[in-house]
C-alpha cells in the first residue's frame, strides 16, 4: 500500500496547472474533499480512487504508478540524506524489498494509529463553553 502522501503527490502531479475545483467538479467531489487527498491528509478508498483518476482525466493505474514512482523517489532521496540510520549505523531500506514493506507498513499503521486517537480525542472533548 502506497502511503497517503505520496498518492497526494501523485494527484497533485497529474493535476497538473489545473484547479482543485475544476478536478473535483469533473467527479462530484467538493474542493475541500479533493484538497484533502491531495495533501495526503485523507487515505481514499480504492472506488475513491478510481473516482480521482477520472477526474484527472487518467487511469487508476497511471495515478498508482504516479504514487510508487514519487514514493521511490522518496525513499531515494532519504537514502541520499542519511535518513535510514540508526544508531551508528546506515540501513540500506531501498536494497531490501521485505524491509521496505516492513517501513511502508509501520507508516501506514502509524497514519491509521494517528487517525484513530484524533477521532477518539474529538469524541471525549468536553464542549467548549461560551
Amino acid at each position: 500500500m502506497v502511503d497517503p502522501k505520496d498518492l497526494g503527490k501523485a494527484i497533485q502531479r497529474l493535476r497538473g496547472d489545473r484547479t482543485q475545483k475544476v478536478c473535483a467538479e469533473k467527479v462530484g467531489l467538493s474542493p475541500s474533499s479533493w484538497s484533502l487527498y491531495e495533501s495526503g491528509n485523507r487515505n481514499p478508498r480504492q472506488d475513491m480512487r478510481k473516482r480521482l483518476a477520472r477526474g484527472l482525466g487518467v487511469g487508476p493505474q497511471v495515478l498508482e504508478d504516479t504514487a510508487w514512482q514519487i514514493r521511490n523517489e522518496r525513499l531515494a532521496a532519504e537514502e541520499e540524506s542519511g535518513a535510514g540510520q540508526a544508531a551508528g549505523t546506515t540501513v540500506d531500506v531501498a536494497a531490501d524489498p521485505a524491509l521496505q514493506a516492513v517501513h511502508e507498513h509501520l507508516k501506514s499503521m502509524y497514519h491509521h494509529l494517528q487517525e484513530a486517537m484524533l477521532i477518539l480525542y474529538l469524541r471525549t472533548k468536553p464542549p467548549l463553553t461560551s
